[in-house]
């Protein structure tokens, strides 16, 4: 059976996609009544991403990103993600910069160091 396949450019597929890679949480609780909250689409102002958990009890809201990998990104997830991507068949440094239209150097420092490893060094 083929896997799903998903697009970046859709908010609730990404998401979706993002949870069964256990990248974010696949459900969250009401810290008021303890119950499951539902992801819901919000405006843009209210959640960078367009989406946050919400109780429909007390009509509290929590983020999507917060308790994941990507709570204290200033990176979209989706360049996140090409990067790990990069990162995986590592490509150059330059590369990566010039497909993701890069041009600060300072978000670019982590992927070279990462990618500057010991090629004796064995990984699982």
């Amino acid at each position: 059976m083929a896997s799903p396949t998903y697009s970046m450019h859709d908010q609730m597929e990404w998401l979706m996609w993002l949870v069964e890679q256990h990248l974010i949480r696949n459900s969250n609780d009401c810290q008021n009544c303890q119950r499951p909250m539902a992801l819901a689409l919000v405006h843009r102002t209210e959640s960078p991403e367009g989406y946050s958990w919400r109780c429909r009890a007390y009509n509290t809201r929590a983020g999507v990103w917060p308790g994941s990998f990507f709570a204290n990104c200033v990176l979209s997830t989706e360049k996140i993600v090409m990067l790990m991507f990069y990162w995986i068949y590592e490509l150059k440094c330059k590369h990566v910069m010039l497909f993701e239209n890069i041009t600060n150097l300072d978000i670019i420092v982590n992927y070279i160091t990462t990618t500057s490893f010991d090629s004796n060094v064995v990984t699982g």
